[in-house]
Parts: C-alpha cells; structure tokens; sequence
C-alpha cells in the first residue's frame, strides 16, 4: 500500500510541471515528451498536453498523459491519466495489484495557478477514477489502523 502512495505522490509532484486519454481535447499546444514545455504551460494555465514518463525511485515510474484544459489562473483545469505503471522485477504481489488497479485510472482537478499544485490538490478539487481509487486505498488504510 506504501508504494501506492509513493507512486500518488510522484504523479501529484508531477501534475506541477503534470496520460491518454480516448478523445484528446483540440486545440492544445503539444508538448510532445517535454515537461518543461508542459510545465511552462501549467504556470499561466496555457492549454497544452503531454505524454511522458516519471520515474519515481525505488518504486519504478509511470506513464502519463496530461492536459491544462484551461480556464483562469484562479481555476485552471488539469487532466491526468495513467497509461501504465512499471515495476522493478522484484515487485511484491501488492504492488503488481496496485499496478492493475492505477492503470487507465483518470482525474480532472480545477485548481489555482500558484505554482504550487501539489498543496491545492484535495478531493473537493478533483475529480474521476483515480480519486476515487485514492479515496477508497485511504479508507482501507484507515480501517487497517
């Protein structure tokens, strides 16, 4: 379960500078692989998208495809999707489910531009499958303790 949430951490530290999703929004700058690019973007809630990958130490990487699909500085959209988690090849059983479970999972989140994203994320500004798996691991969480 700790690796879930290492992997959540990685992928909301990566929302700042922020998977593939069925129908792509038209009309975004592609950034192609470039998180600068996509992270320039993000920081004037600019619309633009990118498909990347985070590696995220000792637990593997992900990846992603992510949107700003715009809106003000005050309340500038974000999408994120997973595309696919990898694994070291002495991942636990755990981890591999937890792997399963992210993979295609989706969040829409309206945030403000501060340029800290990560402390404005919180289940009131998202949305989507990924929420709502984050929402029922710390559930399960809270009723393991």
């Amino acid at each position: 379960m700790r690796w879930f949430f290492v992997l959540l951490l990685g992928l909301v530290v990566l929302f700042a500078g922020c998977i593939q999703q069925p129908k792509e929004t038209p009309g975004l700058k592609d950034c192609g692989s470039n998180v600068s690019c996509f992270q320039e973007e993000a920081l004037k809630c600019g619309r633009a998208k990118v498909k990347a990958f985070q590696e995220i130490p000792g637990v593997g990487g992900a990846s992603y495809y992510a949107e700003v699909r715009g809106g003000s500085l005050e309340n500038c959209s974000f999408y994120l999707r997973i595309i696919e988690i990898s694994l070291p090849d002495n991942a636990s059983i755990e981890e591999k489910m937890a792997a399963v479970l992210v993979k295609g999972k989706e969040a829409e989140c309206w945030l403000p531009v501060t340029g800290d994203f990560v402390s404005e994320i919180n289940e009131n500004s998202c949305k989507g499958s990924l929420i709502d798996l984050i929402k029922a691991g710390k559930a399960v969480a809270e009723a393991a303790s």
